[in-house]
């Protein structure tokens, strides 16, 4: 499946992983793998079912995948629930927060959204991705001359 994804044979990928899961249920990164592919191909209820069918607990790599999902289906309460769950298991991990982040601020939660980004500064103070979302909370908010210095700051950090 993976050889097929990298030379861009989705629908042979799919029904690799597919094959492999019929033989193995609990190779939860062919599940991670397939379920990315379903989302490519525009089946993204698909790939959060087959991902919610996965047996318990769920590993790091499958709460990310689940946050990814709902994110993609525009489900921002429960991509929040799963990237929550993601940093309960690795809450050193940069990228949980910027998601999580991400979907506080499409919440409306701007304060919650610009804790998470700052969090992930934190862990990592060069990421331009936490940087333009600390900008976006921030003009959100009405506060312009900090949401202008970190925009400055993420377009620095991206040359």
């Amino acid at each position: 499946g993976l050889l097929l994804t990298e030379l861009g044979r989705d629908e042979e990928a799919i029904t690799s992983f597919r094959a492999a899961l019929a033989h193995d249920q609990t190779l939860v990164d062919a599940r991670c793998q397939l379920s990315h592919l379903l989302v490519r191909a525009g089946h993204a209820p698909e790939a959060l079912d087959l991902l919610l069918g996965a047996a318990r607990p769920y590993s790091l790599g499958l709460l990310r995948e689940l946050g990814s999902v709902c994110r993609t289906l525009e489900r921002y309460e429960d991509a929040a629930h799963w990237y929550g769950k993601a940093l309960d298991l690795e809450p050193s991990d940069a990228a949980p927060h910027v998601n999580l982040g991400h979907c506080l601020f499409k919440l409306g939660q701007y304060e919650a959204a610009l804790d998470q980004f700052r969090a992930a500064l934190e862990l990592c103070a060069d990421m331009a991705e936490a940087h333009l979302n600390i900008g976006l909370c921030l003009q959100s908010i009405g506060r312009f001359d900090e949401a202008i210095a970190a925009h400055e700051r993420a377009l620095a950090l991206r040359r």
